[in-house]
């Protein structure tokens, strides 16, 4: 061979070898691109798992940590009063609150809404919007009062139900709390003792014992004012009249019979059921 052939043989060689060089790098890079990909991806769902965990374990502490409660009474007129409160037992704010509040009837319900206030533990209230007409936010370890007239067209018994909506703090996304409550009957009557003179066109429908503290509990009458046989409370609503008169009292005057007249019988059984569950929850 000669020295021509050796030189071609050569270049040849280093070509080759170039190629192979260069091929390792591509595929070193190649590799060394996978696994950094792989682990950036890795990464990522670490990250990811951490948020969701993040967001779900803040979203925990609201739902543990936020008291909803109500109570209701007797307006006088036949509306009924509610008092709304969310207490943020968190250490974090609530943030961007707003509400909704639902009944399960078909009948026409007018609400009004009040001023409300934070209530906090060093007893300085602070003025806030309602809820149910601007969004708002409540500080931690405070309390939101909502002051509430709830007016029914026509005197029936339904559920209510608040949905109070905030925000996570971590996503942004909307957290959603519950709070059902009763609108009971008695409490949409208007209340009101009458003398025997006064006798609306009614009819004897039932006669019923119960304690005297629950009869002046649920009938609104004043503690100094004493309950004896032949007292009258008359229940009113648009077009319905209830009379509920004392007819008997114990001896030991713990309970008392109360005789119930209406012009609307099937009114009275439903507020007699209602009125013999509440007696029955409050022993």
């Amino acid at each position: 061979m000669s020295s021509n052939d050796n030189n071609v043989n050569e270049k040849s060689n280093d070509g080759d070898n170039i190629i192979e060089a260069i091929g390792s790098t591509v595929l070193g890079v190649q590799d060394s691109f996978g696994s950094v990909y792989n682990s950036l991806e890795k990464s990522l769902q670490q990250n990811l798992q951490m948020s969701q965990s993040m967001i779900h374990m803040i979203e925990e502490v609201y739902k543990a940590n936020i008291k909803i409660g109500s109570s209701l009474k007797p307006a006088g007129n036949g509306n009924i009063y509610m008092s709304l409160m969310i207490s943020n037992r968190t250490k974090l704010p609530i943030t961007s609150m707003s509400g909704v509040l639902k009944f399960d009837t078909e009948e026409e319900v007018n609400i009004t809404y009040f001023d409300a206030l934070q209530k906090s533990e060093d007893s300085l209230n602070q003025q806030l919007p309602s809820i149910f007409e601007s969004s708002c936010n409540l500080m931690p370890q405070t309390q939101y009062i909502q002051e509430i007239e709830i007016k029914l067209k026509r005197v029936v018994q339904c559920n209510g139900l608040f949905v109070l909506h905030f925000q996570n703090p971590v996503d942004g996304k909307q957290i959603e709390l519950k709070h059902s409550f009763g609108l009971y009957l008695i409490d949409q009557f208007k209340k009101e003792i009458i003398n025997d003179c006064d006798n609306p066109s009614v009819e004897v429908i039932d006669q019923l014992c119960y304690p005297v503290a629950f009869i002046r509990e649920m009938m609104q009458i004043h503690p100094v004012k004493g309950i004896e046989v032949g007292m009258r409370i008359q229940l009113t609503s648009s077009k319905v009249h209830i009379i509920c008169k004392i007819i008997n009292i114990a001896d030991d005057y713990n309970t008392a019979e109360v005789e119930f007249s209406s012009n609307t019988r099937e009114l009275v059984a439903k507020l007699i059921m209602e009125l013999n569950m509440l007696c029955s929850s409050s022993l």
